[in-house]
């Protein structure tokens, strides 16, 4: 004797329209990329923001040589995770590198010209051709590891350190 199925109720019906709604949103608007430790490259110190601008108040310092947990990107800033007054707050990116990548020549090792960008995956500003040598100054975590030269940004995945 078989058991008695039971027809799928409104209330496990909407939960599947809402589960499957969740996914698609998801895959449209996925969450932002990971953490990512960052280390401080200035000498002295540099202010820690409330919001992305510069004229934005002030909640401390952060040392040179301090590492700070990454935890979004926005417009040039890399918002941090820290002790002080609020939990999280705003650094310049082009104060910061990512730990453990260095900074130096690179050569373009793509097989063809690369875009350099004005922001991480923004516009264009410049082209670095096949086999092109920049500095880079600095290692930012945008969706993605870019290289920040003085002419722009690079994807990471692009350059061969030299």
């Amino acid at each position: 004797m078989m058991p008695e199925q039971r027809p799928i109720t409104w209330l496990a019906a909407l939960l599947m329209v809402l589960l499957m709604a969740a996914v698609g949103l998801w895959v449209l608007w996925p969450p932002p990329a990971l953490a990512a430790t960052y280390t401080i490259t200035v000498d002295d110190y540099c202010h820690v923001r409330e919001q992305p601008l510069k004229t934005s108040p002030s909640l401390g310092r952060a040392t040179g040589g301090e590492q700070l947990e990454g935890i979004g990107y926005q417009d040039g800033w890399v918002q941090v995770e820290v002790s002080f007054e609020q939990s999280t707050g705003w650094i310049r990116a082009d104060l910061l590198t990512l730990k453990d990548y260095h900074t130096g020549r690179y050569t373009n090792a793509s097989g063809g010209r690369v875009h350099i960008r004005r922001e991480p995956d923004g516009k264009h500003a410049a082209w670095l051709k096949a086999g092109g040598t920049v500095e880079v100054l600095r290692w930012v975590d945008a969706d993605g590891v870019w290289a920040y030269t003085s002419e722009g940004y690079i994807d990471g995945t692009y350059l061969q350190a030299k």
